[in-house]
């Protein structure tokens, strides 16, 4: 009998590689198989007449049930090795580790770079859970030990919500950011009202909700699908991103005790950020609770393209990080406490930064805020760092904060984390450190004292521990 017992033994075991020689061949043959599908599909989609916005929407959805599928099984069995690199903040050795993610089909190559179309997403914490979503709404849950990243693609509604060939599509229109408070999710998006334009292109920002997630075990096989309802919505008025070119939409999210936050960018429409007729929301920071019904107040106003919002408990205010036109990013302190005073930080009347070559008909912007009327940054950046999130972190003994850029040009600022402190509303610059990549997005985990970052160009998750 033990004869037997081993014999099977043995077989089991023996059997193992071929197993996974069968698994890794067919996950190869399926990828193959959904990339060959998605390209023509995508290919329809660029062929049909873009006026039918109903076929449209019959290929892409075809388009993105096969998409989700792939990420699907791609996901469900993805795990990376940490690539290590050696760091100096304040003087001091740290090691960034960083996960490449698998990205298929919404980048392209170009030589040794894969660069992505959309926004690469935003990154934020649950517990001990991390979560990551695409600029398409893709959403995986994922865990770092021992220097290995593991995912779970995690199966949500939001097919059925965001019912847009743009969103889907290689353009500007997609999600714009992620926050986790109280045990849901919010994501910003571009919404689009097609029965407003004949041209399918009529988009304003929207918040939707997630169900709590305190059931689900994100990490194991729960089959639950985490669902979205509409939560805050601008339905009154919407704008054109995709014949203006548009990246300029801000999105970034924030809460204080009961209230939401959400900042607007200007939508490269000239002199609107100005304009607060007709409750007008855009070049603004808005404030409000749940409702569908367009009720909001207007917090700030005079905002180019809001890419950071953080509410620092401890002072009591809100920071903003903003990209600039041509040099003149800005950081801004927001007073919360003002009750009937809209503040207004002077675009695009005033700015430190110059308008592009290709907006020569635009009045010429003034250096000065406060010699008319507006706030001054509480800090300005000349050439711009293409500034995004910013975040508060522990490092040292010390309380600082820090914000990400994107661009090119690490010697300007770019690819960087920018550390500073703020003290007496004056910046206080403590290191800038390249990490020689876009960095997109922030997130801190106070428990484990540990910086997450998404990368971009290619599509990364990285980790610094700070202890």
């Amino acid at each position: 009998m033990k004869f037997f017992k081993k014999i099977i033994i043995i077989i089991i075991f023996s059997s193992f590689p071929l197993f996974s020689i069968y698994i890794y061949y067919k996950y190869e043959n399926n990828k193959k198989f959904f990339l060959g599908e998605i390209t023509s599909l995508e290919k329809r989609i660029i062929e049909k007449e873009k006026k039918n916005v109903k076929l449209q929407w019959e290929i892409t959805e075809k388009l993105i049930t096969k998409d989700r599928i792939l990420k699907k099984i791609l996901y469900n069995n993805f795990f990376k090795k940490a690539e290590t690199h050696n760091i100096n903040i304040l003087n001091s050795k740290y090691v960034i580790d960083k996960y490449k993610l698998i990205f298929v089909p919404r980048s392209v190559e170009s030589g040794n770079q894969v660069f992505n179309q959309k926004n690469t997403g935003y990154i934020d914490i649950y517990k001990e859970n991390y979560f990551y979503i695409n600029g398409d709404g893709s959403l995986i849950s994922f865990e770092i030990k021992d220097k290995i990243l593991r995912s779970k693609y995690l199966e949500t509604n939001l097919l059925k919500i965001i019912k847009d060939s743009n969103f889907y599509s290689l353009s500007t229109v997609g999600i714009k950011d992620m926050r986790i408070f109280d045990d849901r999710i919010y994501v910003s998006y571009l919404k689009n009202y097609p029965s407003k334009v004949e041209d399918n292109d009529c988009y304003n920002l929207a918040v939707l909700e997630s169900d709590k997630l305190s059931e689900i075990n994100f990490l194991k096989n729960d089959k639950k699908e985490i669902n979205f309802n509409n939560f805050f919505e601008f339905d009154y008025r919407c704008t054109s991103v995709i014949a203006n070119n548009t990246n300029q939409n801000g999105g970034r999210l924030e809460k204080i005790n009961n209230y939401f936050y959400i900042t607007v960018g200007d939508f490269r429409i000239p002199g609107i950020s100005q304009d607060l007729s007709n409750n007008n929301n855009f070049g603004k920071i808005i404030k409000f609770k749940k409702n569908l019904k367009n009720q909001f107040k207007i917090i700030s106003m005079g905002h180019r393209n809001p890419q950071g919002l953080f509410y620092d408990k401890d002072k009591k205010y809100l920071i903003s990080s903003e990209h600039g036109p041509k040099g003149g990013d800005e950081i801004n302190l927001i007073d919360t406490s003002l009750k009937n005073q809209i503040q207004n930080f002077g675009w695009d009347i005033s700015s430190y930064g110059d308008h592009y070559s290709g907006e020569k008909n635009l009045p010429k912007l003034k250096k000065s805020h406060s010699n008319f009327g507006f706030i001054e940054p509480l800090k300005y950046f000349v050439p711009s760092i293409a500034i995004q999130d910013i975040n508060k972190i522990k490092i040292k003994d010390s309380d600082l904060y820090v914000v990400s850029s994107l661009g090119s040009k690490a010697e300007e600022g770019d690819l960087s984390l920018h550390f500073f402190d703020i003290i007496d509303n004056k910046y206080i610059e403590n290191d800038i450190v390249n990490i020689k990549q876009r960095i997109r997005d922030l997130a801190y985990d106070k428990n484990k004292n540990k910086l997450l970052l998404v990368l971009e160009n290619p599509t990364t998750i990285a980790s610094i521990n700070l202890k």
